[in-house]
């Protein structure tokens, strides 16, 4: 277990290293080289935090990113400096915790250590996970939240009733910080964790999970609605989101979904354009919109519901989008990698399923977090955290593939 921990650490930092000397060019400056690794503007948020005492993005209020991950590169800011490097390293030691978690889920849930170190090899080795922790993407951080989430439940017999439900809370509640996309996950385990306890102590439990996570969102909410005048549940982007995937040509996989933004390619746009109508209100517009294509066009909203349910299932990157490596290399490595863990990781869902094991849970995840996404929007780099449900189920069912080879 050490070993493999301390291989997928290694493997981490050295591309995060790799990544970094590659946008390091002469005559950059720091801030140059940060924004360059940092693609949806994460850590320039933490600058514009401890420069102006707001949380901005290019000289406005932003309500479009939810705000955990960049407070926490604040306070790495705070503590080493503006360097980008101590938060890439933040990252590599989040991404290993991460592996941990594997090991732990599937020892929680099979009590087996061979499926453990098959599934924290898995993790540790994962290039999806070495990719996106050598930028500023916030996925290795949902990763980790949304492990401890479900070892909390899993574990639960270890520890008070009351306090892993307050524990299960507010982990719950940090992951919506992270992205509010998450939140419906919610909505499904509290049924299903309803079935396993006494209606008796549903407040004492349930209750109490959802309590804390709410107390863990008000902030967030309040702030929102402060700058909007409405209630944010999250983030406001959700609107556009929508709106735009179902005007994007979905046979033109390197066309931006920003596209119709800059052309004004619709009344609706042309109108937010021509009166100056902020992001944040607008979003309310873009919901409405995207009914009338729901009631008038159903067929227009289902294709693209369906197309963006594939994409985000993607085993490997799209093509014509730079990720700094060979489209075939790109191709070849995410075929195997997610390939291998959907394969065994389904086949030990049921395996699992047939003993009787507790997968419940954890297989919803896959399922909500697919629907959300094929609503909203969905990049093959969204099915990132979710991959880690399926890293305990391709460990267990390896281990049972071995087991006939090589008894334990």
């Amino acid at each position: 277990m050490a070993a493999l921990l301390a291989a997928g650490l290694a493997l981490r930092l050295i591309y995060a290293y790799h990544v970094y000397r590659t946008h390091d060019l002469p005559g950059l400056s720091t801030a140059a080289v940060s924004l360059s690794i940092d693609p949806d503007g994460y850590n320039l948020l933490a600058e514009n935090l401890l420069k102006s005492g707001t949380y901005r993005m290019f000289g406005k209020l932003d309500t479009d990113r939810e705000p955990f991950y960049p407070l926490l590169l604040a306070a790495v800011h705070v503590l080493f400096g503006p360097s980008p490097v101590p938060g890439l390293v933040l990252n590599a030691l989040i991404g290993t915790a991460c592996c941990a978690l594997a090991w732990a889920l599937a020892l929680c849930l099979f009590g087996d250590r061979r499926a453990a170190l098959i599934s924290l090899a898995a993790a540790a080795f994962y290039p999806e996970w070495i990719y996106y922790g050598a930028y500023f993407y916030r996925e290795p951080l949902m990763t980790l939240l949304l492990g401890l989430w479900l070892w909390l439940w899993l574990s639960r017999s270890q520890r008070p009733e009351i306090l892993n439900h307050v524990l299960m809370g507010v982990s719950f509640g940090a992951l919506g910080l992270v992205r509010s996309a998450m939140l419906p996950l919610g909505a499904a385990f509290v049924p299903i964790a309803a079935l396993r306890i006494e209606p008796r102590r549903w407040v004492k439990t349930l209750g109490l999970f959802i309590l804390c996570a709410c107390a863990v969102q008000i902030p967030w909410v309040w702030r929102n609605y402060k700058v909007t005048g409405r209630l944010v549940a999250g983030s406001t982007m959700g609107g556009s989101m929508m709106y735009l995937s179902l005007l994007k040509n979905y046979d033109l996989p390197d066309q931006p979904l920003e596209a119709p933004l800059a052309a004004a390619s619709t009344p609706l746009i042309a109108r937010i354009k021509s009166e100056n109508i902020p992001s944040a209100q607008a979003q309310t517009l873009y919901y409405r919109a995207s009914w009338d294509i729901l009631v008038h066009k159903p067929g227009v909203f289902w294709y693209a519901f369906f197309r963006k349910a594939l994409k985000f299932w993607r085993l490997y990157p799209t093509p014509g989008w730079h990720y700094g490596q060979k489209e075939l290399a790109l191709m070849v490595v995410g075929l195997v990698s997610n390939g291998l863990l959907l394969l065994f990781g389904l086949w030990g869902a049921f395996l699992a399923w047939r003993r009787r094991y507790e997968v419940g849970f954890l297989l919803s995840i896959p399922a909500v977090t697919t629907v959300v996404c094929a609503f909203y929007w969905a990049v093959m780099r969204f099915h990132t955290p979710v991959m880690l449900c399926f890293m305990p189920l391709a460990g267990y069912s390896a281990a049972k593939a071995l087991d006939l080879i090589f008894p334990a």
